[in-house]
């Protein structure tokens, strides 16, 4: 099994803000491509707001929705087929 690997991903979240700049829009994209997968790239993409500094002490939190095709990385075993979802995240930083 090949053990390289190439990542690569970029997240923009807007200069522009609503309610004194607490809420931004953000894009983000992230992909893998592992050699013992033939470079086949893995795609996660977001869309949503940032909402930053609710208490003041430079918390943040990010409302989005996220889309993902390519291998499964949880469980025992590697799977050969890849998945494909799109739905929810919310992911918090304190």
């Amino acid at each position: 099994m090949g053990r390289w690997s190439a990542l690569y991903g970029t997240e923009v979240v807007s200069p522009w803000g609503l309610f004194g700049g607490k809420i931004r829009p953000l894009v983000a994209a992230h992909v893998e491509q592992w050699e013992f997968r033939d470079w086949e790239p893995d795609l996660s993409l977001r869309a949503g707001t940032s909402i930053e500094n609710m208490r003041g002490d430079g918390d943040r939190a990010v409302l989005a929705v996220a889309y993902y095709e390519g291998r499964d990385y949880n469980g025992q075993f590697l799977l050969e087929e890849d998945i494909e979802y799109l739905g929810p995240v919310l992911d918090a930083y304190f």
